[in-house]
């Protein structure tokens, strides 16, 4: 576990560690993902990495240890946003290979060795910072010293330096008297280097750094960025090159085999911080208005366009942008269908599900929920599949909607085939007689198949498990068959049991309060689950607002229809207050 501040080059660390070893000893490869991920959609993505199939496989959580336990490789897991909870069905399905796990807090508690990054040695820092800016000052060392010896702030102030704003006692000055503010990038790692960057940008380079930080995934091509800016090629390049001094912007490869275009993205350090101050609803549209231009012309869009693309949704169901988001959330579906990451298929749906029902866009919310059903049918999480699609075929059948009430309709026939049917437990017989021994099994000794320990960076499956047909009701209504594996489903009916998980969690622009989702997953009982929440009825999902630097305690009941009970305590922290 490799975690630091922000700006403290933990990133450039984990690369040039993975260049240093002897890769002999992974000789099922190196793997370096990065980006926020739901947790559930990062064991699939593990999965895909190593392995290859004929066909889309959805592998599920039970059982894809089965599939990474044996592989020796070194796996680098870079800000992917996962907690201690989550980060460790990660851990152990990687059992055999080598992880770093890089992150600005501990993550994998307990687990292996934990490296706390931070500044720079002095000595070091004042000879990055004499990089930048070669002149020799006394005052080196006390910038350095109120920047916390972080590289990305030392290497930025020196840039800034160099052009001249003012004299370094200035800068020093303006650097000594920053304060914190609550959020984003608002901590002493980043945020007097941030500050004193963007007071020196003008109102164009400003719109350049906010259209950079609009794109969801960071990552925009420099052709994409000057056709919405419309500056002149030259007066572009200009800008761009003095944003990269500052490291305000840093040259990224296009992650796709189908352009060589090049590609700008600002350090993650800074992205959540730039994006919370700086990116306005105008540069939100523009992003949003490109992607809907690229649709309506039918174009493909890239892969690596996923996360940019999913920004975008997001951005259209907070401003209520119903038009675009009916577009965008088609095509992101589509994409996170094909890559298999149905956790975060999950979120946009329900993301979209929430937009429409505060926007009254009645048939929205119903195609919504009619394929959070099917989602969740899939999955083989029956009960919910039940619910949210007898819920999708009454909003449907209400509004007048004779076509998706059809489809709502005939998913759930589809739907009935493949629910387990449940158990009829016979009645004790009348008689206390002991029942008659059992008559002698053979066991089969013969082991589970496992999957061989082959070297090679791809493994190509050459045999499949139990396989479900999948009903994943895409922008066409219609059917696409997915293996879905592990996806077994016992007869007996099984103990209520209950637990929470965290949904999204935003501040407001006011930056006074904030918004925490809980989602509440029951298994078990019979029928239908009732929920409350601190005794008031609530839904399965359900959304708390605080004061800014308040968390929450609380206690979650949930009944079934067979009048099973379970409850639990939930608790948590502001991540907005520092």
């Amino acid at each position: 576990d490799l975690h630091g501040p922000d700006g403290s080059g933990k990133s450039t660390l984990a690369a040039a560690v993975a260049h240093r070893l002897d890769l002999n000893h992974f000789p099922d490869g190196v793997l370096f993902l990065t980006g926020h991920v739901e947790h559930q959609d990062l064991l699939q993505a593990l999965f895909d990495s190593f392995y290859q199939s004929s066909s889309p496989v959805k592998i599920t959580a039970r059982h894809v240890s089965t599939y990474l336990c044996n592989l020796r490789a070194l796996v680098i897991l870079d800000d992917v946003g996962l907690s201690p909870k989550q980060i460790d069905p990660v851990l152990d399905a990687l059992n055999g290979s080598a992880v770093l796990v890089v992150n600005p807090e501990w993550t994998a508690v307990g687990r292996g060795q934990a490296v706390s990054l931070k500044g720079l040695p002095r000595q070091e820092a004042i000879a990055l910072f004499q990089k930048g800016y070669p002149e020799q000052s006394p005052l080196v060392e006390q910038l350095c010293a109120v920047l916390n010896d972080i590289p990305l702030s030392v290497a930025s102030i020196a840039a800034l330096a160099s052009e001249g704003h003012g004299s370094l006692q200035k800068l020093f000055n303006e650097l000594r008297e920053h304060k914190p503010w609550a959020g984003p990038g608002g901590d002493l790692s980043i945020g007097p280097a941030l500050e004193q960057m963007v007071l020196t940008l003008d109102e164009t380079d400003r719109q350049l750094l906010s259209l950079s930080a609009a794109f969801g995934g960071g990552h925009v091509a420099s052709e994409t960025l000057r056709n919405l800016t419309q500056l002149p090629s030259v007066d572009f390049e200009q800008r761009i090159e003095r944003l990269r001094r500052l490291r305000l912007l840093q040259p990224v490869q296009a992650r796709s085999r189908r352009t060589s275009a090049s590609c700008m993205a600002l350090p993650p350090a800074y992205l959540d911080a730039v994006r919370h101050w700086l990116v306005r609803d105008e540069a939100r549209r523009a992003v949003v208005n490109y992607y809907v231009t690229q649709l309506n012309q039918d174009k493909q869009l890239p892969g690596t366009e996923l996360f940019n693309l999913i920004g975008a949704v997001q951005d259209c169901a907070q401003n209520g942008w119903m038009d675009a988001l009916k577009l965008l959330v088609r095509a992101a579906e589509r994409a996170l269908a094909q890559l298999g990451w149905w956790a975060e298929w999950q979120h946009v749906l329900d993301l979209t599900r929430r937009a429409a029902q505060a926007n009254g866009d009645g048939v929205l919310e119903a195609w919504a929920v009619h394929q959070l059903g099917t989602l969740s049918g899939a999955l083989g999480e029956f009960e919910h599949a039940f619910r949210r699609l007898r819920t999708a075929l009454n909003m449907r059948q209400a509004a007048g909607d004779e076509t998706g009430a059809a489809l709502s309709a005939r998913n759930l026939e589809a739907l009935q085939s493949l629910a387990p049917a449940p158990q009829v437990i016979p009645p004790p017989p009348p008689t206390a007689a002991p029942p008659p021994p059992p008559p002698e099994q053979t066991a089969d000794a013969s082991p589970a198949p496992t999957v061989p320990a082959r070297a090679g960076w791809k493994r190509r499956l050459k045999y499949s498990l139990m396989t479900l047909l999948a009903l994943l009701v895409l922008a066409t209504g219609a059917f696409a068959a997915w293996r879905v594996w592990g996806n077994g489903a016992g007869d007996d009916v099984a103990a209520l049991t209950v637990h929470w998980e965290f949904g999204d969690a935003w501040n407001a622009y006011d930056n006074e309060t904030w918004t925490q989702q809980i989602l509440i997953v029951a298994k078990g009982g019979q029928g239908d689950h009732t929920y409350r929440v601190n005794g008031e009825p609530a839904g399965e999902m359900f959304e708390m607002t605080l004061p800014l630097c308040e968390g929450a305690t609380g206690l979650i009941e949930v009944e079934s229809s067979d009048g099973q009970t379970a409850q639990v305590d939930y608790a948590f922290d502001s991540p907005f207050c520092r």
